[in-house]
């Protein structure tokens, strides 16, 4: 019976039982029921003789059927062929990509947008406005003229207030001329802004190396939540342990939840117990206190330090 197979639509049947025998046929008195079952979602269908059977598609060698993706039929019709060109790598929650290489991780972030684009359309449109500036438009001749003879006003007060001892440049000796008022002003500028840069490129170099040594130092584990998505877990450093610790014991101390470790490595677990939360309390502090009395070696008794033996230890939690 081990090879015993039906090829059939999926139906309801009854098998009449019927053995033949060397001397004598065996007769049976009852009939086997039999249901014969549709493919599943991820089985192939196949023709065998005018009849359908179900088989587990294959797919291309480069889809990880064992560890991210599953392989899945193309088409719910019948075939003559199971082609691994042909059937479709499903990839697993938690990965995506062509290959099903890539991890899908949790967005903690509280931000959807930034405004970045905004920023560059208000930037673009700040610059537009500033270069139509300059392009003005006089509606009249008298009107040019008296913009014209303005900036020949404003020109010659410019040329006096330039003769001042704190717009001289600090190599040369002497008063600037009029004409070179302007450049030695604009040399002013070009030296701050290249400072300004030269300083700015360093501090970024600065910057990059710390992140570079923080990387190396880093440790990342990563856990597959209940859903499928990703998420880091870092190490903590010595100074956050000691931080955390003290927080701990003096905010949550007196919390017995917390002195227990999760099983499963999920932010959305929906573990129910089977039991009360008085209860479930109640033995969390008979586990604390056991391990008090477990880590207990000595004890002030009328002002003397008595060392708590073992068989001490025994009797206090048989009596309690």
């Amino acid at each position: 019976m081990k090879n015993f197979r039906i090829y059939s639509e999926p139906k309801r049947y009854k098998l009449k039982l019927y053995i033949d025998n060397y001397k004598d046929d065996i007769k049976v008195n009852f009939n086997v029921t039999i249901t014969v079952n549709k493919c599943s979602d991820d089985q192939l269908k196949m023709s065998k003789n005018s009849a359908f059977y179900c088989v587990i598609p294959h797919c291309k060698a480069s889809c990880p059927v064992s560890n991210s993706a599953s392989c899945k039929p193309y088409t719910d019709e019948i075939v003559e062929t199971n082609d691994a060109n042909l059937n479709n790598c499903h990839c697993n929650n938690g990965w995506f990509g062509e290959n099903c290489d890539k991890k899908i991780y949790i967005n903690y972030s509280i931000i959807e947008d930034t405004g970045f684009y905004k920023n560059i359309f208000f930037s673009i449109g700040m610059l537009l406005y500033a270069i139509s500036n300059i392009f003005s438009a006089y509606t009249s001749y008298t009107q040019w003229v008296g913009q014209k003879n303005n900036e020949n006003t404003n020109n010659k007060l410019k040329f006096r207030m330039g003769n001042s001892s704190e717009d001289v440049l600090a190599t040369s000796g002497c008063s600037p001329s009029p004409g070179s008022f302007n450049k030695s002003k604009s040399v002013k500028s070009t030296l701050n802004i290249k400072h300004e840069i030269s300083g700015l490129s360093q501090k970024v170099e600065e910057i990059s190396d710390n992140i570079i040594i923080s990387k190396r130092n880093v440790e990342i584990e990563e856990f597959q939540d209940k859903g499928g998505l990703w998420y880091y877990q870092y190490n903590l450093e010595k100074e956050n342990l000691v931080f955390n610790s003290i927080e701990f014991c003096y905010m949550d101390g007196d919390n017995p939840v917390n002195y227990f470790i999760f099983r499963l490595h999920s932010t959305t677990c929906e573990c129910n117990l089977n039991m009360t939360k008085d209860v479930f309390l109640s033995q969390v502090r008979k586990v604390l206190d056991l391990y008090d009395v477990c880590s207990t070696f000595f004890e002030r008794v009328d002002h003397k330090i008595v060392y708590v033996s073992t068989r001490n230890k025994i009797d206090y939690l048989t009596n309690n």
